[in-house]
């Protein structure tokens, strides 16, 4: 009884359909999607290949059970994900990383160098941004991936928070004279439907997806990134420019 009491007493929710969404009003969405305004919302998906994407939406079956299958029990379900801040989903890619399996040694002493002689590996630089344990352990894992390339983790921890260094993109590796590995793509998709908004919520998105909703989102913040997971094929306007109505 007090479990009921205290479920009532949550604040449920909100499930917002894009047709009542104006154009520019970015607080509906905020860095999930971009409002269009003529009742469609746009954002991008990030993917290696996206012939593979749009060969799975061609499907019979809905999103959910043919796409991004492994985020399960996490997140927003499986899905076709998509953001209006792409640019810090890189991570849905896993193709860039191709060309850490070719690498000489000596070209993995020359990324571990650029590292470490980072400004951002600097404390009297950095401010404080990176604390001096986050270096040393920096430091030491690119020391064991140098000498076995088996610690390839260690390069790919360094390419997220709090260190962020894009050792994956040609920027990086081309002042190396390394060549990088296949790049992320960043796709158009404009959707219409109901969302719900599970930004500040603790349930699970499943609740939602077996009432018929369309699809769920995070709206961004301090612990999340704005995006929005597609379940229902009929939600899709067109997935790179194309269609599938």
């Amino acid at each position: 009884m007090r479990f009921k009491i205290w479920l009532e007493s949550q604040e449920q929710p909100k499930i917002i359909d894009t047709k009542d969404v104006p154009e520019d009003e970015e607080r509906f969405f905020l860095h999930s999607a971009v409002p269009i305004g003529d009742g469609t919302i746009k954002g991008w998906h990030i993917c290696d290949d996206p012939n593979r994407v749009w060969n799975a939406l061609k499907d019979a079956r809905d999103i959910y059970e043919i796409y991004g299958a492994e985020r399960d029990e996490d997140e927003l379900g499986p899905g076709l994900y998509m953001s209006a801040v792409p640019q810090l989903w890189m991570g849905r890619a896993n193709n860039k990383w191709d060309f850490l399996k070719r690498l000489t040694k000596e070209e993995r002493m020359k990324i571990s160098q650029a590292v470490k002689t980072d400004e951002k590996m600097d404390r009297s630089k950095n401010y404080g941004y990176l604390s001096q344990s986050e270096i040393d352990r920096a430091f030491r894992d690119l020391d064991k991936w140098v000498e076995d390339p088996i610690h390839d983790y260690a390069v790919v921890f360094l390419s997220d928070q709090p260190y962020n260094f894009k050792i994956w993109s040609p920027e990086f590796l081309n002042k190396l004279g390394i060549k990088a590995g296949t790049q992320p793509q960043q796709v158009e998709v404009v959707a219409r439907g109901k969302f719900v908004d599970l930004t500040d919520q603790r349930v699970s998105w499943r609740i939602y997806r077996d009432q018929g909703l369309d699809g769920a989102f995070h709206r961004g913040g301090f612990t999340t990134t704005g995006q929005l997971c597609i379940w229902r094929k009929k939600a899709i306007v067109s997935f790179n420019q194309k269609s599938i109505q």
